[in-house]
């Protein structure tokens, strides 16, 4: 099941990461989403639903969507990868 698992996400990943390039905000949105419905710890597909809400517009869901995974995170002892760091930076500096 694990595989599968893996092969689910890292085909959401791929997919959002495509949408993102081609600048599809909603496809990305759905993309991650797949992926995080199976793997809620996957920052890879938080960092693109970030971006993704940033693309869109949608500063209130990205702030809800920041503080989902920082609660997750301190839930399970967790630290934040430094990548997501710099992301969050990165689409909270597109609101100033």
């Amino acid at each position: 099941m694990e595989e599968i698992n893996d092969k689910v996400t890292n085909s959401a990943a791929l997919l959002a990461d495509w949408c993102l390039e081609a600048g599809d905000g909603r496809g990305a949105l759905w993309a991650a989403g797949r992926g995080l419905d199976v793997a809620r710890e996957r920052e890879e597909l938080w960092r693109h639903r970030f971006r993704a809400l940033a693309l869109l517009g949608d500063h209130d869901g990205l702030e809800r969507s920041i503080q989902h995974l920082e609660t997750l995170l301190v839930d399970h002892g967790w630290a934040m990868e430094e990548e997501t760091a710099d992301i969050i930076r990165m689409v909270q500096a597109t609101r100033r």
